[in-house]
Order: C-alpha cells, then sequence, then structure tokens
C-alpha cells in the first residue's frame, strides 16, 4: 500500500509539531527546534508536485521525530549524520522494506515504475535503496 501524506499529517499533529507554510529561502523546508517544541517550515512555491511534497515532509518529520537538528555553524560530518537520521526514518516510515519487495513481485522493476507506484521522488527511491541495501537487505537487480 503506498504512503499516504495523511499519515505524515497525523504524526505531526500527535507529536505537537508545528507546521508552518512560508517562503524558505534556498530550500523546499526547514526543521527547527526550541526548547523541545519542533517546528517544520514548508515552502510551497519550490515542491513541484505531491510525490515531492510527501518526501519532504516525510524527510523534516524525521529530523522531529529522531531529535537530529542542528546549528547552522555545524561541522559538514554532524550535518551530513542528522540528514541521514532524517532520511532512514523517513526512508522507513515512508518505504517500508516489504513494501518494496511486494511491488518488485508485483512486476514494478524500474526505479521509475517503483517512484510513481509509491508516490515518491526517484532520488527518494533511490536513498531508499541505498539505506536498505546498508542494512543488508537485497532487492535484486534494480
Amino acid at each position: 500500500m503506498p504512503p499516504k501524506m495523511e499519515d505524515l499529517f497525523e504524526q505531526i499533529y500527535l507529536h505537537d509539531i508545528r507546521l508552518f507554510t512560508c517562503p524558505v529561502p534556498g530550500a523546499k523546508a526547514a526543521t527547527v527546534e526550541l526548547e523541545g517544541i519542533y517546528g517544520i517550515f514548508l515552502d510551497p512555491d519550490q515542491i513541484r508536485d505531491s510525490a515531492e511534497e510527501l518526501c519532504v515532509v516525510a524527510h523534516e518529520l524525521g529530523h522531529c521525530m529522531t531529535g537530529s537538528t542542528h546549528c547552522l555553524s555545524s561541522s559538514l560530518d554532524l550535518i551530513e549524520r542528522q540528514e541521514y537520521r532524517a532520511d532512514k526514518y523517513a526512508v522507513h516510515r515512508v518505504l517500508p522494506a516489504k513494501q518494496i519487495q511486494q511491488a518488485l513481485h508485483a512486476g514494478y522493476t524500474e526505479i521509475w515504475q517503483l517512484a510513481e507506484y509509491f508516490n515518491v521522488t526517484e532520488p527518494f527511491l533511490k536513498r531508499a535503496l541505498d539505506i536498505y541495501c546498508r542494512e543488508g537487505y537485497s532487492f535484486g537487480s534494480i
């Protein structure tokens, strides 16, 4: 079953995360934490379609759920670790490995087919495959 935006919004609501739509210079979205309260800022003018919105919101929710925020002046190493943690949360939330395997068995074998089926972007799908590969999963020849 492909992921749904409503599921992510429900998590945002249940965890009392503030959600704002406004311009975010230089980014599609950003997450801010202040004294344990998280805010997600989305720039709808920079988000192309529902697939990109799903991926962006899942990633930002990943920052909140894993506590992986950082200062703007943080080292690149720390930033990369925090971004990976947010990506990993998003991937597990939106594209469970079992669902990818089911889609493969149903005949969706190309990256673009899987991305379309799950309503995610191709880069997000590729990131998911990379994360699962690091975790020891194998999806054959995609």
